[in-house]
């Protein structure tokens, strides 16, 4: 699978890629894009990962480093600032909130395909996430199994409660242009980098 290209050989290259995408498209399918597949790698390490197949830092490094480059930014991921947050980072969120805190309830506004929020599933934690991409949302719901509720929705529109032990997100800052003030009223959680 890709995800294991990317964990035994480290960063996945545009041409083998681009290889992968021609060969399915050779077998009478439609060829995905690029950003198609990146999607399909993203969502594949949120799996392994969310149901500990792979593990610990130096897997989630790995996986980071072996994501393959954006060689394309679509309409919809420009539109609405998509940009997944690689494995490591979801690791150290995980060991700081669920492994070394008490987090089980945890809110990810921004889930994306769900690479930030899988390595606290794996470690126990609930995960409630929003998502505005209805793929996304289905891929990240997919990945991270069924302690996990995904809804496609806006977080910022929706109710999304108050019921959780920490929040942790990427959320897409470049939607936030020309916004003066962002009002936390009844935000008190942990917040993960």
């Amino acid at each position: 699978t890709a995800v294991a290209m990317a964990s035994m050989h480290g960063r996945v290259s545009q041409a083998e890629i681009d290889g992968l995408l021609s060969s399915g498209a050779a077998r009478g399918t439609t060829q995905p894009t690029a950003s198609d597949f990146r999607e399909m790698i993203e969502a594949e390490m949120a799996e392994v990962v969310a149901r500990g197949y792979v593990s610990g830092r130096d897997a989630a490094v790995n996986l980071s480093v072996g994501l393959p480059p954006f060689a394309e930014r679509d309409g919809t991921k420009l539109t609405l600032a998509q940009f997944s947050t690689p494995p490591a980072v979801g690791q150290l969120a995980a060991e700081f909130l669920v492994s070394g805190g008490s987090a089980t309830e945890i809110l990810e506004p921004t889930i994306g395909n769900g690479l930030l929020a899988a390595a606290s599933v794996a470690a126990g934690a609930s995960i409630r996430g929003f998502e505005i991409d209805d793929d996304r949302a289905k891929r990240a719901q997919s990945a991270l199994g069924g302690s996990s509720r995904i809804s496609t929705a806006d977080a910022g529109e929706a109710d999304i409660g108050n019921e959780y032990d920490a929040v942790i997100a990427n959320p897409p800052f470049g939607k936030l242009a020309g916004v003066e003030q962002v009002k936390l009223d009844s935000v008190d959680a942990s917040f993960a980098v």
